[in-house]
């Protein structure tokens, strides 16, 4: 097995994986009908160029490296007969209830799953000690980003996992008395007052939140800041239990809240639960905090392992 796992990383492999992406590339271009308007180059002309989408792709957007796209084991079994095969692709947000109920309902035995496409995370939570310690950002500042996105190392670098995967920071005296589960359930009914009242209009302004948030809890204060780089001034909603921030709202060009135009954390979870609660598994602690790893729109179970437990896949 060692033999047969150097020999795909090999430069022979990677060199032919190249040629045949960069074939697959020109396919594309060349049959593409979309296309992006970029700035020129030139300084002197900021002439606009039209160029393909798949051009764009490729000069704007990370490409991974080819060693990556190679597998990274490879296990040999036996078999005998027929081959069944499930194949599916593109199942990026869909529910899972469909799915499951038709493998559940075609009562044979599935030897073999291919699945094409991204968000492979979503059929199972990747197993807490491979979420990075070091992704969760830590600066100088007296109130830490409570809810923050969880990254998963991968060969050497750190990679954003699906978006669907947080990571909770909780001050160590608090959750030995208040669970995650809990704090959680608690923000997102905050988040929904908050959603409700800028859609009806109430909170117009930093000190109509105030107000509007005092009613909710004490101890939620709200402040104004620049944000670094930008002429955009953010609102951001502070807790001084927990020392964290939880909401960043922004001032439109006349002073109005709005929703930020990139959401994140809560706002981000939110969206993603459909009123479901997420999965909270506690990760690790250090001398102020308490970590806890927070998933949503996915499975208790890992699907695929799990259709191989009641079918005997091969």
């Amino acid at each position: 097995m060692n033999q047969l796992v150097k020999k795909i990383v090999s430069g022979k492999w990677i060199r032919k994986t190249e040629k045949r992406r960069e074939e697959l590339y020109q396919i594309y271009k060349n049959k593409s009908e979309k296309f992006a308007e970029i700035i020129n180059e030139d300084p002197e002309s900021r002439s606009v160029k039209k160029i393909s989408l798949e051009e764009y792709k490729l000069r704007f957007h990370n490409r991974p490296p080819t060693k990556l796209l190679l597998p990274q084991r490879l296990i040999t079994t036996r078999h005998q007969g027929s081959l069944v095969i499930l194949a599916f692709s593109d199942y990026r947000t869909h529910d899972f209830e469909p799915l499951l109920d038709y493998v559940d309902q075609l009562g044979i035995k599935l030897d073999l799953i291919v699945y094409g496409g991204d968000d492979t995370v979503r059929f199972a939570s990747p197993p807490p000690e491979s979420l990075c310690t070091l992704c969760i950002s830590t600066s100088n500042e007296e109130y830490q980003e409570e809810l923050v996105s969880a990254y998963i190392p991968y060969h050497g670098g750190y990679y954003l996992s699906s978006g669907s995967d947080f990571v909770l920071r909780l001050p160590k005296h608090l959750s030995k008395n208040y669970s995650a589960e809990e704090r959680i359930s608690a923000m997102l009914e905050f988040v929904h007052h908050i959603s409700k009242a800028l859609e009806e209009q109430q909170l117009q302004s930093p000190d109509s939140l105030q107000e509007f948030i005092l009613h909710i809890s004490p101890s939620l204060k709200v402040k104004i800041t620049d944000r670094p780089n930008s002429k955009i001034r953010e609102v951001i909603i502070r807790d001084d239990t927990t020392k964290t921030r939880i909401l960043t709202l922004e001032l439109d060009e006349v002073g109005r809240l709005v929703r930020p135009q990139t959401i994140s954390g809560y706002w981000t979870l939110d969206r993603l639960c459909k009123n479901r609660a997420p999965l909270c598994v506690k990760l690790y602690e250090d001398e102020k905090y308490s970590y806890y790893h927070v998933v949503a729109n996915r499975p208790k179970y890992n699907i695929l392992r799990n259709w191989q437990k009641i079918r005997s896949m091969g």
